[in-house]
């Protein structure tokens, strides 16, 4: 069998590689009778898959087979390998795009698993409440406490430096423990807010449940906030302005140990006029 290549020069007779087989029937393929018309390029895309010239149908001038039915057949074959047949059947129009394949139905949705039963809680009975009757020094802090809130507040924040007075507690710091005295910083600011209270008294007084007069105290209660095992409680040094900066140590060591064994009676925690807290040991910020 022959093929004639036309260029755009001329038309070129070409031997095609497979020869004309007889069929079933015993009637032959075209042979070089019949002609097929094809350009270089063309010839050359069904030397290398081996086509069948015969099976293509040129859709050309002519009967020319064109690229694109080349591209057609060479698809038709793949999809009838794969078992896979085309919508519609090829046409002898020119093909610009592959043919669309037959829709698939989508699979099934998958069906939600079941869902765990949720176990129902049974109510249970509520227990009865314990009472517990306020006294001692919880009814005296209550007391205290209550009262406290009838005071007008106002909040001031500073800092000072110091130095100073570290170094003059590492030199009474020995002379403190001669005489038996835990010496501190804080007795250096209770006996600090004493002298405060000679110059500004106000700050120490208290005003009547009328409002119309101001109580100036003479002695200087000073009261201290410590951490004991019954909670929060204020005992208070009383007359601080006549006592000396170890006598002020003392009497708050001797609270303080009151405090740890819970021992602080009513009057330890009465008549404070001014109140101070240290919680310099969780590294607090100014506070209220």
């Amino acid at each position: 069998m022959r093929i004639m290549v036309e260029s755009e020069a001329d038309t070129v007779d070409v031997v095609d590689p497979y020869e004309a087989i007889p069929d079933e029937t015993g009637a032959f393929a075209p042979s070089d009778k019949n002609k097929y018309l094809a350009t270089p390029a063309v010839r050359r895309i069904i030397t290398e898959h081996n086509c069948d010239l015969s099976k293509i149908q040129g859709t050309g001038k002519d009967g020319r087979i064109l690229k694109e039915d080349v591209l057609a057949y060479l698809e038709n074959q793949k999809e009838a390998k794969a078992g896979i047949k085309s919508c519609k059947p090829p046409t002898k129009q020119r093909l610009t795009k592959p043919l669309p394949l037959c829709p698939v139905a989508p699979p099934p949705a998958a069906k939600p698993p079941p869902t765990a039963a949720i176990a129902v809680v049974k109510p249970r009975p509520q227990k009865p409440q314990k009472v517990e009757p306020i006294k001692g020094i919880k009814k005296v802090m209550v007391q205290t406490m209550t009262k406290a809130l009838t005071i007008p507040h106002f909040n001031y924040c500073d800092e000072v430096n110091c130095s100073q007075l570290v170094a003059l507690r590492s030199q009474l710091k020995d002379i403190a423990k001669d005489s038996g005295v835990a010496l501190s910083y804080m007795p250096f600011f209770i006996k600090a807010a004493s002298l405060s209270l000679e110059h500004y008294p106000v700050l120490g007084a208290t005003v009547d449940e009328d409002c119309q007069n101001l109580h100036y105290s003479e002695s200087h209660n000073i009261g201290v906030a410590m951490d004991t095992p019954q909670g929060l409680l204020v005992p208070c040094i009383k007359g601080v302005e006549s006592m000396t900066l170890l006598e002020v140590a003392q009497e708050l060591n001797r609270l303080q140990q009151k405090g740890m064994e819970g021992k602080l009676s009513a009057d330890d925690l009465k008549g404070a006029t001014l109140t101070l807290s240290n919680i310099g040991a969780v590294s607090c910020s100014p506070h209220t």
